[in-house]
């Protein structure tokens, strides 16, 4: 039976304060395997000290308004940004706090030409902190080791495993299908144009290009990889889920909808390889009225079952509008929260967590299994050096594995896998990671996982 922990809070602590700090803690509680339970006769008394009050008006600040110059600290050998207090009396929770609710991205209004909260703006572009650190990971086992003389025997040293190896939810979001040979070789033309164009990079047309030959040359349509991407998975007994678009609203939505033959016979073959379906919500999804809600119907609709995952299309999404439209859809977990053009821990976060409702001062229902890493991003930092791309990708795994049991999310498109979209070596980085030493399944199966594990 796991150590059972309350949460109490001293007088002069603020009720929005209350608010965060119990949210806060009860996610801790989740991470590290203690058992929350108010009735707990193990009292831990928040703000107790008498220094505490001194983070209380930034932790206290309204979700418009952003974040304050941080102090450094060192934790673990990391350089670890301090929002909340100083050194020798940090508020560990309220730092979590700070990035697992993502309050700085509240207070971003000017968005990128897509419509998204711009890296620059971020914590990480504002105060040049680095992304590939978990720093609410971190916090969170600073504040543990605070827990240890009141828990004595009963203190739990390192956040308690569900599952045996690291776990990590897969998903595969599927912008484009072969209908025609005319689609097909009209998207080949464009891969082929960015590499050489957009991204000057040789090596990466010349890895498309040698890919659509030798698949030519076997008779094969060079971007049909999703039933091959299918059968790779169900023999390496490796967990996915795919994510479809259900709309076209916008040329940068995909080459097909719902009512798409090629599509329909897509979905049935993976039902009878029980392969899990999701939404990718459309590029104008939350723009237009229900038509994220619209989305999951027709999904739904099309595969007779209930639809439980979401990622949004070009990660085109602010997290207010994203999270309370999934929250009144009523979806159990979405998989959206990270950066199209860098990979790490964009709520500083290497484990699931429910984001916090500042409009009502609560979690949302639903769970979040961040995107830490993604097929562009990855390419995207490391511009065409297969050693840089192996070194970040290394680093973010380690700090996920080392500080944690896992529950983040990756995404690679299976146009990249086919190699036919991006250099070789992110495909080849997509195989080294799901088939290592780890637990690889799909958002369906993490979220049974995920609820096992905090109840």
């Amino acid at each position: 039976m796991s150590t059972s922990l309350s949460i109490h809070f001293s007088e002069q602590v603020p009720e929005i304060v209350q608010k965060r700090i119990r949210y806060i803690f009860e996610t801790f509680c989740m991470f590290y395997g203690y058992s929350f339970n108010q009735s707990s006769k193990i009292k831990f008394i928040y703000g107790a000290r008498k220094d505490d009050s001194t983070s209380w008006k930034n932790l206290s600040r309204p979700s418009g308004h952003s974040t304050p110059n941080p102090n450094w600290d060192t934790v673990l050998g990391h350089p670890f940004p301090v929002f909340h207090g100083k050194k020798e009396n940090i508020d560990w929770l309220a730092e979590a706090f700070e990035w697992v609710s993502n309050l700085h991205e509240y207070s971003i209004t000017e968005l990128d030409s897509v419509g998204r909260i711009p890296f620059k703006k971020s914590l990480f572009g504002v105060f040049e902190i680095p992304i590939e650190v978990p720093y609410a990971n971190l916090a969170f086992l600073k504040f543990n080791e605070e827990l240890k003389t009141l828990l004595g025997k009963k203190w739990i040293q390192k956040p308690i495993k569900q599952e045996a190896l690291p776990l990590w939810i897969n998903i595969h979001d599927i912008d484009f299908l072969p209908t025609t040979p005319q689609s097909t070789a009209k998207r080949l033309f464009k891969n082929l144009g960015w590499a050489l164009i957009n991204k000057r990079d040789l090596n990466c047309f010349l890895d498309i290009t040698i890919a659509v030959i030798r698949k030519l040359v076997k008779g094969k349509n060079p971007l049909n990889y999703l039933p091959t991407l299918i059968e790779h998975h169900k023999k390496n007994e490796t967990g996915s889920s795919f994510a479809f678009i259900m709309s076209q609203n916008h040329r940068r939505d995909g080459n097909y909808n719902s009512k798409s033959k090629y599509l329909i016979n897509i979905l049935k073959k993976g039902l009878d390889q029980n392969i899990e379906m999701i939404v990718h919500g459309s590029y104008k999804s939350l723009e237009k009225n229900n038509l994220l809600k619209e989305e999951f119907k027709q999904l739904e609709k099309l595969i007779t079952k209930p639809v439980i995952g979401n990622r949004q299309h070009w990660l085109k999404f602010t997290p207010e509008t994203l999270f309370s439209q999934l929250d009144k859809i009523g979806v159990k977990y979405d998989c959206s929260m990270g950066f199209s053009s860098a990979p790490g821990f964009r709520n500083g976060a290497a484990f699931p967590f429910s984001p916090y409702n500042f409009s009502k001062e609560k979690a949302y229902k639903l769970v979040e299994f961040p995107l830490i890493i993604m097929d562009g991003a990855l390419y995207s930092v490391s511009e065409g050096s297969k050693k840089k791309a192996s070194s970040i990708l290394k680093k973010i795994i380690d700090n996920t594995e080392k500080y944690g049991w896992g529950g983040c999310s990756i995404l690679w498109h299976d146009t990249v896998l086919s190699g036919c979209q991006q250099p070789k070596y992110i495909k080849e980085a997509y195989w080294e990671l799901i088939l290592g030493n780890r637990k690889v399944v799909s958002g369906e199966t993490g979220f049974s996982l995920f609820k096992k594990h905090s109840n």
